[in-house]
């Protein structure tokens, strides 16, 4: 992608009526010139939420003085099948690929570990959307954690650590985060073990951190945001496979009878985007489109067209639209059941559909129920 040519075009102007992190969209007023310079116009309201780890009462372990890990690391690193990493492991630990982009290492007890995760985002990301990338992979990581609770988190430009505890089971752990912004790559490096053995590992893991190295430029052709997580729609309509990386906010107060929750990109330029309305009385097929454009142009601007429309065999119909005004574009999906009804959309900035659209074709085409 020519980052030049595409940023100094007409902004983005992505409304999504149910938005995000007040931080994060005023952040995105002073980008840099290789990306867009103008937020989205609508600001959050109060009864958007963002999905954060649920954090409780951590009791603290009983913590007694341990040795020094007694293991070395090996004399050659461990290379990502993709070249975008390079990773010295413990010599006796137990080490497992989960595809080309990500590494996991436990010793035989299993009582630490080391995980590598790459991810492809398209161009170096400016630092509000790599903080936002890193707080969606957070929760991704943490969400189904028992009390989990940050110790501390320093921020720098390109680079962030977080510092948690968290429980196992009844078991108390203990785990450090580093995110780094390379190139067009994210990576999470993530170090955890119980925490009465925390001490044990420090200087074993301090030499991990110290060694790794990145190649991002192994990462140009790769997917961007293939990491994904499973997404139960309102009222388990149907599930989608969104990007772990992808911010998830939630609004219940902007439409009518209408619960609206979605998935954005760390930039803010393209989105996954549900809203379930609920009528109370069975809704019937010929009220069905009305109700459907009248949603969606109040989501994205009066002035939205459609531009195709085609009844699928399962009984949704699609529909491919664009918002001029806006500048933006998106495929939406529609049906109803008894007295409900969704819409599930994808919705991408103009000037960025090349590069996302993969990524919003797997989340169409991961379409399916429990």
């Amino acid at each position: 992608m020519d980052c030049g040519n595409k940023m100094n075009g007409h902004q983005l102007k992505l409304i999504i009526k149910t938005f995000l992190l007040f931080f994060i969209v005023l952040s995105l007023l002073s980008l840099s010139a290789c990306q867009p310079t103008a937020a989205p116009a609508i600001m959050p309201s109060p009864d958007v939420a963002d999905e954060t780890p649920v954090v409780e009462e951590s009791p603290q372990a009983q913590i007694t003085p341990t040795e020094a890990a007694n293991t070395t690391l090996s004399a050659q690193p461990y290379t990502s099948p993709s070249g975008a990493y390079e990773i010295f492991f413990p010599l006796d630990w137990n080490c497992s690929e989960s595809g080309e982009y990500r590494v996991d290492c436990q010793p035989p007890d299993g009582k630490a570990n080391i995980t590598l995760r790459a991810t492809a985002t398209g161009y170096e990301l400016v630092q509000p959307a790599f903080e936002a990338l890193v707080n969606a992979e957070v929760v991704y990581t943490y969400s189904e954690k028992k009390a989990y609770s940050e110790i501390s988190r320093e921020t720098d430009e390109g680079l962030i650590s977080i510092s948690a505890v968290w429980r196992e089971g009844e078991i108390p752990w203990q785990s450090e985060d580093f995110f780094t912004r390379s190139g067009a790559g994210a990576y999470q490096l993530s170090l955890s073990a119980e925490q009465a053995l925390w001490e044990k590992y420090a200087a074993l893991f301090d030499e991990v951190n110290a060694k790794v190295a990145f190649h991002p430029e192994a990462l140009s052709g790769a997917s961007i945001y293939a990491q994904t997580r499973k997404y139960s729609a309102p009222d388990v309509l149907f599930t989608l496979e969104v990007p772990t990386a992808w911010s998830r906010y939630a609004d219940v107060a902007s439409i009518e009878n209408t619960q609206l929750e979605g998935f954005l990109s760390p930039d803010m330029h393209a989105a996954v985007q549900v809203a379930v309305y609920r009528q109370g009385s069975l809704i019937k097929r010929e009220a069905k489109a009305f109700k459907t454009l009248e949603i969606m142009r109040k989501l994205y601007g009066y002035d939205l067209r459609v531009s195709h429309d085609k009844a699928l065999p399962d009984g949704r119909e699609r529909l491919a639209w664009s918002a001029a005004q806006r500048k933006v574009s998106g495929i939406s999906f529609f049906d109803s059941f008894g007295s409900s009804m969704y819409i599930f959309s994808i919705v991408w900035d103009n000037d960025f559909e090349d590069m996302y659209k993969t990524t919003l074709d797997a989340a169409v085409n991961s379409f399916g129920h429990e």
